[in-house]
């Protein structure tokens, strides 16, 4: 098994090999993991890098949590925590739980990195510089007396230079 805190760095492209990169969603951070988020979610893609590996491929497990979102601070408020203590807990669990099920990543991170952000910024650029973007609107209900903005209080946004740009 390949351990959760290893890192991707150690695997890279080889010229001439096939290369798999497999990921798959990455369950919210506001709950234990049960075993509806295993088989429903990391399972296919850990058995589908095992047999990759095992034909000899180089391949690349990746996944993480996702720590964005209303679950997030919807966790918290029932906590009464901030939405960053909720990720670091659940992160934790989540990654202990997998490693129990022996499952396995080469890169188990988390939306809330630097990186991670870098990455997702750089994508939705080269998608709005094509023109491959459209903007609607919806109507939705809202609970007007159950207002959360712990997120922005837990993670307060910094611009980037990756951010400026759209203005």
């Amino acid at each position: 098994m390949v351990d959760v805190k290893s890192t991707a760095a150690q695997k890279l492209p080889i010229q001439g090999k096939r290369n798999i990169l497999i990921t798959s969603a990455f369950p919210y951070v506001n709950n234990v993991p049960h075993l509806g988020n295993v088989i429903g979610c990391v399972l296919s893609a850990d058995v589908f890098a095992k047999y990759f590996r095992l034909r000899g491929y180089n391949a690349i497990n990746i996944c993480g949590t996702d720590e964005y979102g209303t679950a997030t601070e919807t966790k918290a408020l029932e906590e009464k925590s901030t939405p960053q203590q909720i990720c670091y807990k659940y992160h934790e669990i989540h990654r202990e739980v997998y490693e129990w099920f022996n499952i396995g990543f080469d890169k188990f991170g988390r939306t809330s990195t630097p990186q991670q952000t870098e990455v997702c910024q750089a994508i939705f650029k080269k998608l709005s510089e094509n023109n491959w973007l459209s903007e609607n609107t919806m109507q939705q209900k809202q609970d007007l007396e159950e207002k959360c903005n712990t997120t922005q209080q837990a993670f307060p946004i910094e611009e980037t230079e990756n951010q400026k740009w759209r203005k």
